[in-house]
């Protein structure tokens, strides 16, 4: 498999991802001929890789798939708006078979500390709005005192 990279710093509030499920970040490690060993992966920044895939977002307001790296083993919320809390980088890599004219883009975002600004229930407007049962239910009890 060849593979290319560029890596690029990411403006201030210029990412915003979203976790569709409770996310845990993984525990990264280095590879070697091939094969997984047991070392982590440490960044060049001297902090230990811990990584989560495939979030989808927003990259100046581009669609974006991506993994991020972090420093920190914490779980993110279902449904936790996110971007990077600090500096970022963006990693992207092209991955092809030998062979192929075919190549997929492959989006790493790193940064060792990550905040969640938001959640998609807010986005949507569904945190303040009443369950509908609930809705429906006060609307019969408004009928009947009538």
């Amino acid at each position: 498999m060849a593979q290319n990279s560029l890596s690029l710093p990411i403006k201030t509030g210029a990412l915003r991802l979203v976790t569709t499920a409770e996310a845990t970040p993984r525990s990264a490690y280095e590879y070697s001929n091939g094969q997984r060993t047991d070392t982590p992966r440490v960044h060049a920044d001297g902090w230990q890789v811990h990584t989560i895939r495939d979030l989808t977002g927003s990259l100046d307001g581009e669609a974006v798939e991506v993994t991020i790296e972090t420093s920190t083993p914490d779980s993110i919320p279902a449904g936790a708006v996110i971007e990077p809390d600090g500096p970022a980088t963006l990693r992207v890599r092209g991955a092809s078979q030998q062979g192929s004219s075919f190549a997929s883009l492959i989006l790493t975002v790193a940064a060792p500390r990550w905040k969640v600004v938001g959640s998609i229930a807010d986005a949507l407007g569904l945190a303040k709005a009443a369950p509908a049962h609930e809705a429906k239910a006060s609307d019969q009890d408004k009928k009947a005192a009538a």
